[in-house]
């Protein structure tokens, strides 16, 4: 977490997929921190995938808002599966945490919801 940025936690109560319940968001903004050993784990961590790299199926679990820049890394955490970067293989209800990092803005953005997958 920032030391010199600040955090945000936004809890939804709505969301415009209804697939996806119980939404909460979290930023975590780095202003004025040195990231690149941050980045440099990003980079170098296997459950990261650079935005071009992402599988067309995978972009249902990273919000719509968070898909707008080529220079960002995402990571989908099925917490209730314990995987990564992968659809569920059966129908169910998952907690998933989409995480997305944005080397410009030097944010990280974290978020955590319940997804019906039919």
């Amino acid at each position: 977490l920032p030391s010199n940025g600040y955090l945000e936690i936004i809890k939804w109560n709505v969301t415009s997929d209804s697939d996806i319940t119980e939404y909460t968001s979290i930023n975590a903004y780095y202003d004025n921190e040195d990231t690149s050993n941050f980045e440099k784990s990003i980079e170098n961590n296997s459950n990261w995938i650079l935005s071009n790299e992402v599988k067309s199926e995978l972009k249902v679990l990273i919000p719509n808002f968070y898909r707008y820049d080529k220079k960002v890394y995402y990571s989908i955490y099925n917490k209730t599966t314990n995987e990564y970067n992968r659809l569920p293989s059966e129908s169910g209800k998952y907690e998933i945490y989409s995480m997305s990092y944005y080397i410009a803005t030097k944010t990280l953005e974290i978020s955590k919801f319940k997804y019906d997958y039919k």
